[in-house]
């Protein structure tokens, strides 16, 4: 481990160092049986931090291999009864993603896997081994309207409708919810991979180096492996990695990196994002034991990737959930600063402008006649606060 973040793994709960040192890599199911004998932790704490980071099929299959006698049979038993349930559940995925990828393919619609069973099968080789409350869908933008129709042909309802106003796809949104009527299975139709506008890798460059997932007798199309390790980069450092999930995804495919990480330091250059890469490979470092590709090591070792880091760890330390953002005020202004942190001098100028983007919530707040929706521009800013003021914080289960 990096002296450098010392105290502040130490500071972590007990718990949660016990769960961590279980998943490296170099755990000793020997030595982690005797750390957990010889110590006071509390088995339902470990079961609560496992289901908070949603870690915990990993952690069932590890505990497992320890010498069950010095093990408490309760804790183990909720595990392998969450680890039953997340089975099925993934298996019920994998079933609907068949149906849907089958259904907008029959369209004509192109569609790629962003996470879900496919990832779990990608990273641990058994979709048993990864949860997943809901299937991830990217679909060029141009198709949106024509995916959220077969979706809903197929039983599926919008949970979150909203008018559409000017070009609010591309400036205020990325991703639609949907939910069955009957099974309840939630899929996120994405049209980008992240919102703010901000620049990404257009669908035509992720779809010529898709590759397919084969296990469930059709042709799956999910990202390639540069593209999938730089959006779950982005995805967890927007989210803060308050599943400590999403950083297990990384040190699985940081160990995984079979070229010494030159692809991915390659595509980096090309598309950006140094800093968050740098923070996940010093996240997964500490907390997993896995050690950055040789060719990564210096988006390792810049201040920004440090700095970020700092961030994140008070999170982590209580259990905070970021659901848009903490409920707490003071880790609300925290997760705000760091989000600002984590963009570049030309993505904060791209957020400022979006932020003055006219955006469906303006029309459901104000509704105006087409010919006057020129009008929400003006309005904008007082519709805001408008809403800031009247609305109650919107919470969205991730």
């Amino acid at each position: 481990m990096d002296k450098t973040y010392e105290w502040e793994v130490a500071n972590l709960p007990l718990e949660l160092q016990f769960m961590l040192d279980c998943l490296k890599p170099d755990a000793d199911p020997a030595i982690i049986g005797r750390r957990w004998a010889g110590s006071r932790l509390n088995g339902e704490k470990i079961i609560d931090l496992a289901r908070h980071h949603r870690l915990y099929p990993s952690l069932y299959i590890k505990l497992k291999q320890l010498a069950k006698p010095e093990l408490p049979k309760s804790v183990l038993l909720t595990l392998q009864q969450d680890y039953y349930a997340n089975t099925l559940m993934m298996l019920r995925l994998s079933a609907e993603m068949k149906r849907v990828v089958a259904a907008l393919a029959d369209r004509g619609i192109r569609s790629l896997q962003l996470k879900g069973p496919v990832i779990a099968h990608e990273l641990y080789g058994d979709i048993s081994q990864r949860t997943s409350k809901d299937l991830d869908i990217l679909v060029p933008i141009e198709d949106v309207d024509r995916a959220e129709a077969v979706l809903e042909e197929l039983g599926y309802y919008d949970r979150d409708p909203a008018p559409r106003l000017f070009n609010d796809l591309k400036w205020k949104t990325h991703h639609s919810c949907f939910e069955h009527t009957v099974n309840q299975t939630q899929i996120e139709l994405h049209w980008r991979l992240s919102p703010d506008a901000v620049k990404e890798v257009s669908f035509e460059q992720l779809w010529a180096q898709r590759r397919i997932y084969e296990q469930t007798g059709s042709p799956i199309p999910y990202l390639g492996p540069e593209h999938l390790f730089h959006y779950l980069v982005s995805h967890g450092a927007r989210h803060g990695w308050f599943r400590l999930r999403w950083l297990h995804d990384i040190a699985q495919l940081a160990s995984a990196c079979e070229d010494g990480g030159d692809s991915l330091m390659e595509d980096t250059r090309k598309n950006g994002g140094a800093a968050a890469v740098g923070q996940a490979l010093i996240l997964a470092r500490e907390l997993f034991g896995v050690k950055p590709p040789q060719e990564l090591l210096p988006l390792a070792d810049s201040p920004l990737a440090h700095r970020l880091v700092r961030c994140i760890f008070p999170f982590i330390q209580e259990t905070v959930t970021i659901s848009p953002i903490p409920e707490e005020k003071k880790m609300a202004l925290l997760y705000k600063r760091y989000t600002y942190m984590l963009l570049t001098s030309r993505e904060k100028l791209t957020h400022f402008i979006g932020k003055l983007y006219p955006s469906a919530w303006d029309a459901q707040t104000l509704p105006l006649p087409k010919g006057l929706h020129f009008l929400y521009f003006p309005l904008r800013p007082f519709l805001y606060f408008y809403r800031r003021l009247k609305q109650p914080r919107k919470r969205v289960s991730i």
